[in-house]
This record gives structure tokens, C-alpha cells and sequence, in this order.
């Protein structure tokens, strides 16, 4: 007897998630996915759109807002985040969105705060994309009264421009122009705007931004991309815009009773797909670093040269977010000799290969290293090899 076929939800489900299969991962859109639709009812992201782009909102959006509803993600949207919009103009907006298939309905973005939640809400129950015009007001005072209402954690800044970008001059003369990554707000923002890396619009965006990222709960993200590159941005952990954080607080320890060992232990599990052995944890540590509220966390390890990383682990949802580069930049800040392995086929060894000063491939592991003399290498990679496993398996 042949299975029949799937229902129609269900088939377009898996349409969509074999298109961000295309454009990334499969198993990194399910991931992200599940982790929206947990918060689906209360906005999971807040798409904001700059005013430039008001008059073909439906055309540069309509791709990606068609993906979301079709996953059954409505995401509220604020227009005019860069300087406000009239309501003609959100207006018009709205019924080009209607008329190109998006169930878009306008709320009054004028009205206070709750009331202007309760308006975004009801429309998000019904399956729809709210949206809402940005009053203008000095810097993101107009976007920061649509983010309170919504109160999700997430913001995203759509601009014809997509990612936040430096210039650095070239041995020949010419200027060349690169997409950042991520940009840590606290602690990245007066290095770029002081060298002049960025264009004068960028810093008035990013300065805007850290006291309204400041002043919402959840230590909230934003990304700013292009119309394009929406859904990457969304369902990939690599992204195809610039991530803006706060930061991830850190925390050491130097024993295990020190902290949650159950959080810490399924926090492995959970990065890893498999138990630590028991006596994993009956050894002694140098250092615990826990990232996030268990989002990460890294273990060290007194080695013949320096310290040894024995565990480095972040959730993959975190990873998205920047919590390794917070983690690793603790780790290393306190450990500048400090080496580790991994096994040689897993994919997180060409991170580590942009991260060390130097590494050695065995049969099983590459060994990796920083901050060691030539002298030490022998020892060091001798001392990585012949650890014991970690895990209750083969490790």
C-alpha cells in the first residue's frame, strides 16, 4: 500500500523549505523554523523598511513576505523606519502589498504604544502582516514606538543598500567596500566610526540603534540586508546581511559545582548529538566559560604548553547570533597560549582555521594552535592526540 499524498499545508511547507535548501541549509531552515514558530503569535521578527523603498515595497518584498506566509510566519512590518512616512504614503504601501497577494493591513502607527500592540496583534492572529508607518521623529524614535508594541526580539532593517559596509583603500589606490559580518554595538561601534570606516549615514544608523537596542528586553538582535537576501538572512546561521548586538555576558568558572552541570551537560548533548562519558567531567578544569544563559559555554584545561580547549559549544540558533564570537573572544582574551583539536572531517574545523595561528592534521584530528612557539609545537600536538575521548562513544 503506497503512502498517499501529503496535504496541500504540507506540500507547500516542504516546497519552501527546498528553497532555502537552495540558498543555505535544510536542516538550518528547519532549525529556525521551529524556533520562529515558537514565537509566531507575538511578531518573531519585526521587518522594517526604509522609506526609499516605499513606492515598489511590493515588488522588492513580495518573494519573501509570499515565503513567510506560506510557513505560516506573518512578521509585523514598519515603514519608513529611516525618518517616518506619512499615512497616504503607508496607505498605498499596504494596497499595493493586498493587490500583489500579501494580507497586508494598515494600523495606525499614531496611536500609543498598547494600543498600537493590541492593533498588531489582532492582525497577526488572523494570519496577516501588519503594518504600520513610522512617525517621524529624531533618529529611530518613529521605529522604536513599532518595536515596543511588537516586543519581539528580532528586527530587521530592509534597505535597497543591504548590509552594513567599510571602505579601505587598496596598495593600487582604489577603494574597495566590504560587508561586516557582525558588529558587537558596545564594543565595535567607536573603533569603526573613530577610523572612519564607515559612511557618514551607516554611523548615524548604528549610533541610532544602540540606545534603542539598549533600551528593549531579551537582549534583542537586529540585521540589516537587502530586499534579496531576506530569507537568507532569516534561515541561514552565516546570513547575507550585518548581525547588530549588544554582546553575550560571559561568565567563568574554574569548577563544575560552580555551575549548572545538568544546563551544561545538555548543552553538549544538544551541540555534540551524544553523551559526554561520565568521567569527562570528573577531570579537573582551568576554566568554564558559559555564555548566554547556557547558549554557549567552553571548557579548559591545564595542558603541557598553555591550556587546552577541550569543549567548545554554541546552539546552533546562537550561533546565528554571534554568542561563538563573544565566547571565543573570552576564551582567548584569557588564554592567548592556548590549543585544541577537533575531529579533521567535522565542519567546524574551517572556522577554526580562520581562528589560529597554525594547525597539524593527523589521521583522526587537527590539532590546532595559538599564541605557541615553534619549539612547543612538538609536545603541544603530542599532548592534543593522546587525550582520552570524550564522549560515552567513540569520541
Amino acid at each position: 500500500m503506497t503512502e498517499g499524498p501529503a496535504n496541500p499545508e504540507e506540500r507547500q511547507r516542504n516546497l519552501v523549505l527546498s528553497f532555502l535548501a537552495s540558498i543555505g541549509r535544510r536542516d538550518e531552515a528547519e532549525l529556525y523554523l521551529e524556533h520562529f514558530r515558537r514565537h509566531r503569535n507575538h511578531g518573531f521578527a519585526l521587518i522594517g523598511v526604509e522609506g526609499a523603498l516605499l513606492d515598489d515595497v511590493h515588488d522588492s518584498l513580495r518573494p519573501s513576505l509570499r515565503l513567510l506566509a506560506a510557513l505560516g510566519l506573518p512578521a509585523p512590518i514598519a515603514l519608513g523606519y529611516d525618518g517616518g512616512v506619512d499615512r497616504p504614503a503607508a496607505r498605498r504601501a499596504a494596497e499595493r502589498l493586498r493587490a500583489s497577494g500579501i494580507g497586508a493591513q494598515l494600523v495606525d502607527g499614531s496611536l500609543a504604544v498598547e494600543k498600537l500592540s493590541t492593533a498588531m496583534y489582532a492582525v497577526l492572529k488572523t494570519g496577516g502582516f501588519p503594518v504600520a508607518a513610522c512617525q517621524p521623529r529624531d533618529g529611530l524614535g518613529g521605529l522604536a514606538d513599532v518595536w515596543q508594541a511588537v516586543a519581539s526580539r528580532k528586527l530587521v532593517l530592509i534597505r535597497h543598500d543591504g548590509g552594513i559596509k567599510t571602505a579601505r583603500a587598496t596598495p593600487s589606490g582604489k577603494t574597495r567596500t566590504e560587508r561586516i559580518d557582525i558588529i558587537n554595538l558596545e564594543t565595535d561601534l567607536t573603533a569603526l566610526t573613530s577610523t572612519g570606516a564607515l559612511s557618514r549615514s551607516d554611523s548615524d544608523l548604528l549610533g541610532a540603534l544602540r540606545p534603542l537596542m539598549r533600551g528593549m528586553p531579551n537582549n534583542p538582535v537586529a540585521s540589516v540586508t537587502s530586499p534579496l537576501n531576506v530569507m537568507r538572512e532569516l534561515f541561514t546561521v552565516a546570513g547575507a546581511g550585518t548581525l547588530l548586538k549588544l554582546g553575550t555576558r560571559v561568565i567563568s568558572a574554574t569548577e563544575y559545582a560552580s555551575i549548572d552541570l545538568d544546563r551544561l551537560r545538555q548543552l553538549l548533548l544538544e551541540s555534540f548529538q551524544r553523551p559526554v562519558a561520565q568521567r569527562f567531567f570528573d577531570r579537573t578544569p582551568m576554566a568554564i566559560y558559559v555564555a548566554g544563559d547556557y547558549r554557549g559555554a567552553a571548557i579548559v584545561e591545564s595542558g603541557t604548553v598553555g591550556a587546552f580547549l577541550t569543549k567548545f559549544a554554541v546552539r546552533p540558533v546562537a550561533q546565528g547570533e554571534g554568542v561563538g564570537r563573544d565566547l571565543w573572544t573570552a576564551v582567548t582574551g584569557a588564554h592567548p597560549k592556548l590549543y585544541w583539536r577537533a575531529r579533521t572531517h567535522n565542519p567546524i574545523a574551517a572556522w577554526y582555521r580562520k581562528q589560529c595561528d597554525g594547525c597539524q592534521r593527523a589521521e583522526r584530528y587537527t590539532v590546532f594552535w595559538r599564541g605557541a612557539a615553534s619549539y612547543e609545537l612538538p609536545n603541544l600536538i603530542d599532548d592534543a592526540l593522546q587525550r582520552p575521548a570524550d564522549f560515552s562513544a567513540t569520541g
